[in-house]
């Protein structure tokens, strides 16, 4: 959520820059949640995690070192989409411009109303999670 309120106010100085001449659009790098546990050396280790499990201890990360990979436990879980796929789907429709104005601003302001409409979303819907995640927590306690 911290991260979208950051997008969201970078989004807002582009949009307010608009007509500055010689302004440069801004975005920030999306958290990647996959990079960041193999970074931490975090892997889908099940033996090591069983193992660890028995005995009473928690697994260290150098034991579970390594890249993170999904776990397929049954056939039946659906397949995960090659990144070709899922690029060439949502990049329908979207303008990747780099047009820039005689005074050197490049703004686009259709392509920043919709980033700033997306993050709105996105935001919208993590709080909500949230929301139900603490009435589930509640739910839980009150029994």
């Amino acid at each position: 959520m911290d991260w979208l309120t950051e997008r969201q106010a970078v989004l807002a100085q582009n949009l307010s820059n608009a007509d500055t001449p010689g302004f440069k659009t801004k975005d920030l790098v999306q958290p990647d949640f996959k990079r960041a546990l193999e970074a931490s050396g975090v892997a889908d280790r099940p033996n090591a995690l069983r193992a660890a499990g028995a005995n009473g201890a928690s697994p260290s990360a150098t034991a579970m070192g390594g890249p993170v990979r999904l776990a397929t436990t049954n056939p039946g879980h659906i397949a995960r989409q090659s990144t070709e796929v899922r690029t060439a789907a949502h990049g329908i429709g979207r303008r990747t411009s780099n047009e820039v104005s005689p005074s050197g601003n490049d703004v686009n302001l259709e392509d920043q109303i919709s980033k700033v409409t997306e993050t709105q979303m996105d935001y919208q819907m993590t709080a909500n999670l949230y929301r139900k995640h603490l009435g589930m927590l509640k739910s839980v306690l009150r029994r």
